[in-house]
C-alpha cells in the first residue's frame, strides 16, 4: 500500500512538470507571435516606403542633380550648378563663346534653388492611360519639355517630361515621363514657377 505523502510528493510534481511545460508552450507561443509581428511591421514599412517613394515625381531629390533644360515657346533654358554647388541660369551663347564665365548672383541663386527644390518634391495626383492615335492630354506634342541631367557635363538627360494641357479641374497638368505609355498629373502651380523663373531670369527682349 503505497503512503499518502508518497501519493502528494508524486502528485506534486507530475503538477510542476505540467506548470513547466505549459510555460515553456506559453513562451514559445510569445516568441513566435513576436516574430511574427516584427515581420508584418517590416513588410508594412517597407510596403509604406515604397508608396511613398512612387507618390513623388522624381525618385531623387533636386539636390542631386546638375542640370534642369526648360524648352517652351521655341527656346530652351537652362538651369545649371557651378563647381561650388550654386545654381545659375546659363545664358546661350555661340561657339564663340564656349569659355565664357558665368558670374553667380547669390540673390538669384537662392531663388532658383528654392523653386527647383520645391519642384524636386512635386507629387503624383492621378494616373491615365495614354490613348493610341490621340493626343486627348497634350504630352505627344507639347507646348514645353523638360530635361534633368544628374550633371552639368552630361550629354543625355536622365530623364524627359513632356508638359501637356492643363485639366480641366483647373489647378492640375498633364505629363508624360520618358516615353511612358502612362499620363499622370501633377499640381500645375509647379510648372507656373518654372516658367516664372525664366522670366525672372531671362535676358529682357
Amino acid at each position: 500500500m503505497v503512503a499518502p505523502a508518497m501519493i502528494n510528493l508524486r502528485a506534486s510534481k507530475s503538477l510542476l512538470i505540467w506548470i513547466i511545460l505549459i510555460g515553456l508552450i506559453c513562451f514559445i507561443l510569445v516568441i513566435n507571435f513576436k516574430d511574427k509581428s516584427d515581420e508584418t511591421g517590416l513588410l508594412q514599412s517597407v510596403i509604406y516606403t515604397a508608396k511613398m517613394h512612387d507618390k513623388f515625381l522624381f525618385k531623387k531629390r533636386v539636390g542631386s542633380i546638375g542640370a534642369i533644360e526648360i524648352a517652351t515657346s521655341g527656346k530652351l533654358h537652362r538651369f545649371e550648378r557651378n563647381e561650388t554647388n550654386d545654381w545659375f541660369y546659363h545664358k546661350p551663347h555661340t561657339e564663340t563663346e564656349l569659355d565664357i564665365i558665368h558670374e553667380v548672383d547669390r540673390k538669384k541663386s537662392q531663388e532658383i534653388a528654392y523653386v527647383l527644390k520645391g519642384f524636386g518634391r512635386t507629387q503624383k495626383e492621378r494616373n491615365f492611360e495614354l490613348i493610341a492615335n490621340s493626343d486627348e492630354f497634350g504630352v505627344v506634342s507639347p507646348s514645353i519639355f523638360i530635361l534633368i541631367y544628374e550633371k552639368p557635363q552630361d550629354q543625355s538627360p536622365s530623364m524627359k517630361l513632356a508638359i501637356g494641357d492643363i485639366a480641366p479641374d483647373s489647378v492640375s497638368r498633364y505629363i508624360r515621363v520618358n516615353q511612358s505609355q502612362k499620363v499622370v498629373t501633377i499640381p500645375d502651380y509647379q510648372i507656373s514657377n518654372l516658367l516664372e523663373l525664366i522670366e525672372q531670369n531671362k535676358d529682357p527682349p
